[in-house]
């Protein structure tokens, strides 16, 4: 793979972009960033061979299968790109905000090894993001020529295919909120207004519920079933209380989570989960 494309059209010393390199990568990896450019369009990366396979969407990605996307394949980008977030000054090539939309792990399908597919022009993929979930392909449409005669064959389709993940008429731009980390501007949350630390309040429990009727989208995550003790974590201004299901006071008995405070990158915070211990062999043990 060859990142000479991408120098070509970047002076490293005007824009915030990071310079190339290929190196081994972490696994397989997509990234999609929402791009305020001349055009509005978003860019699919997928984690391949040492650097990102690249394509502009002009309409954005989909999880409509009656819907599908034009994805115009780019040149490779580097690695690092992937979770590149920031505005690329003006009069440098893509000069605009680029905002980091989604990211998350994917997996081949289908008999066809990775190569096979990409020499076929046919990706089978299934993405685990946080807003793009389950099944895609990706296919290179046959050879046309360009405005200038030219051949090409740059041109894909993205389509999803049928699964639990569907959702009919779904528009990516009803969220363009970035998925890293950060204090969030609670004008924008409906609903929200400030309220002082409550003493106590209830876990959230379990209901009985069918397949078919489970919620997916960026406001819903599933965890595992662990077991363990159920707790409640408050934290507020650097305190730290640590409340039972029943909510009796436990922080004699895990004096380790009263260092949370040096994970959470906020001053309040409520923590409902699982404590669990595991086993030497990665099971948990209660």
């Amino acid at each position: 793979m060859s990142l000479t494309e991408y120098r070509r059209k970047r002076e490293f010393s005007r824009t915030p972009e990071p310079e190339p390199a290929v190196r081994e990568g972490e696994g397989q990896r997509f990234f999609i960033q929402r791009h305020s450019a001349r055009r509005l369009h978003y860019d699919l990366r997928l984690e391949m061979q040492g650097v990102l396979k690249s394509w502009a969407l002009p309409h954005g990605p989909t999880l409509d299968p009656a819907i599908k996307r034009l994805a115009v394949h780019v040149e490779d980008h580097p690695l690092d790109y992937g979770n590149f977030e920031g505005t690329i000054p003006s009069g440098n090539y893509g000069a605009g905000q680029v905002t980091l939309w989604d990211r998350g792990t994917y997996e081949w399908l289908g008999p066809k090894t990775p190569a096979q597919q990409w020499e076929a022009g046919d990706l089978k993929l299934r993405l685990h993001g946080r807003k793009l979930l389950g099944e895609f392909a990706l296919v290179r449409m046959k050879q046309s020529k360009g405005k200038a005669g030219r051949s090409r064959n740059e041109d894909w389709l993205l389509i999803k295919k049928k699964d639990f993940a569907v959702r009919p008429g779904w528009d990516p731009e009803s969220d363009t909120r970035s998925i890293l980390p950060g204090r969030p501007d609670l004008s924008g949350l409906e609903g929200a207004s400030r309220a002082a630390m409550p003493a106590t309040v209830g876990p959230m429990l379990a209901v009985l519920g069918e397949p078919k009727s489970m919620p997916i989208g960026t406001d819903w995550v599933y965890e595992v079933k662990w077991d363990g003790v159920r707790a409640l974590i408050f934290v507020d201004k650097g305190q730290v209380r640590i409340l039972s299901r029943k909510g009796t006071s436990i922080e004699k008995q895990y004096p380790e989570l009263m260092k949370i405070t040096e994970s959470l990158e906020a001053d309040s915070a409520i923590l409902d989960g699982e404590i669990v211990c595991f086993d030497e062999n990665g099971a948990p043990s209660f």
